[in-house]
């Protein structure tokens, strides 16, 4: 069945109903394509509730009359069949309302994501390409490609002049200081929580009264070249994304607002945002200039758990995948990186591998918590579990096995 035609049926399909509840990821990719599908029905005079989540159990959705998950289910064969999964995590959920890039041949790893998806639903309940940076929001996110579907989906956006693009800092922050000391996608060393080092920086590029961006942006890659990887230089400056209908015009900066509030606890407001309420705006600021210190503050004092492997420990599980990120992708790594977060009699287990590393990490996740009595999966090249705190020797025992050190 061709991907066009499962979208259009589960386009009808949730047109036809009175009432869903949507289940989202708490990152931004989720929350986007939630909030995108919340528009659509808002719109057509559907009915619907969200809740934003961090997992999803199948008890959970036993007793909805009309589940939707977005950017969550496929990984679960158990979720009841009359569930809608819009997802691009690798899939095993076997139920007919599904669309997901992978059972389609297309690389959901890095070409189409969750909100790229449901916004690719939402083409068939009526006329929504505004809709366009939402979908921009999870795609960069989730640090995918704009080849493929990413960019049909971009070209059509700038085609109809609801997007645009430029060059400049791709930090989010609403002034250079603020952009390098608030830094953790990627993640800058030396800079990254050093208020004063940054706001220095920022004040010896000064030209005419205002900050040289090309200068401060050659400051900050000597500064940071010795330790950062290729990947942290090359997310510093680049192309933008300008934003023609979203209550903020940086498509980067709107996509942290809206991570840091799923992620730090205050999901309603990333949903907010992304609904296009502007006096959610301040507020959401605060959150994440919070949330990001505190990723800042784990990452200075993130504890080793094994001295021939890079595996971790952070005490605030709402840190664990921030975390994880930065030591994978922006601190020089030869191995996957394993964080760990005990909390209320459960471990919470975030897997990442460095961009020169080839490791199928979905499987080793899926596997090892299996054997372990939990429950693991995800990307490739980002997994993660859940499982008993008694298990986590299990876990790490299976772990050395899949990854040798």
């Amino acid at each position: 069945m061709p991907m066009e035609k499962i979208t259009r049926q589960i386009a009808e399909h949730l047109s036809a109903q009175e009432f869903v509840e949507i289940y989202a990821h708490h990152n931004v990719d989720g929350i986007a394509a939630a909030s995108i599908l919340c528009h659509c029905l808002h719109r057509t005079g559907g009915g619907f509730r969200v809740r934003i989540v961090s997992e999803v159990t199948s008890e959970m959705l036993r007793e909805s009359p009309q589940p939707v998950l977005c950017d969550l289910g496929s990984g679960m064969p158990d979720i009841p069949d009359h569930a809608v999964v819009i997802d691009h995590h690798v899939p095993h959920y076997t139920g007919g309302f599904h669309v997901n890039p992978r059972l389609f041949g297309l690389n959901g790893e890095k070409e189409l994501s969750a909100s790229g998806t449901a916004y690719l639903i939402a083409q068939s309940m009526g006329d929504n390409r505004d809709l366009v940076g939402l979908a921009l929001l999870g795609m960069l996110g989730d640090r995918q490609e704009m080849t493929g579907k990413n960019r049909e989906i971009l070209h059509e956006g700038i085609a109809h002049q609801y997007l645009s693009t430029g060059i400049g800092f791709l930090l989010p922050g609403r002034d250079p200081t603020e952009r390098l000391a608030l830094a953790i996608d990627p993640y800058l060393e030396g800079l990254s929580g050093n208020k004063e080092r940054c706001r220095k920086l920022s004040e010896e590029c000064m030209i005419g009264g205002e900050v040289d961006e090309e200068l401060l942006v050659s400051r900050v890659l000597m500064e940071v070249s010795p330790k950062g990887s290729l990947r942290t230089l090359l997310s510093i400056f680049g192309i933008r994304y300008i934003l023609g209908e979203e209550i903020l015009p940086d498509a980067s900066t709107l996509a942290a607002l809206v991570d840091a509030c799923g992620k730090a606890g205050a999901s309603s407001l990333g949903v907010a945002l992304c609904l296009r309420d502007a006096q959610a705006a301040e507020e959401a600021w605060q959150i994440m200039s919070g949330y990001r210190s505190q990723v800042i503050g784990a990452l200075r004092t993130v504890q080793q758990l094994d001295e021939h492997q890079p595996w971790f420990q952070v005490t605030d599980t709402r840190l664990i995948g921030s975390v994880a990120d930065a030591l994978a992708f922006d601190l020089t790594q030869d191995k996957p990186v394993a964080v760990f977060s005990p909390a209320e009699g459960k471990v919470h287990v975030s897997l990442r591998t460095p961009e020169q590393v080839s490791c199928n990490l979905e499987s080793i996740a899926r596997d090892i918590a299996s054997q372990c009595g939990g429950c693991g999966g995800g990307h490739e090249t980002r997994a993660g579990a859940i499982l008993e705190a008694s298990q986590i020797e299990c876990f790490k025992k299976g772990l050395r096995k899949a990854i040798p050190a």
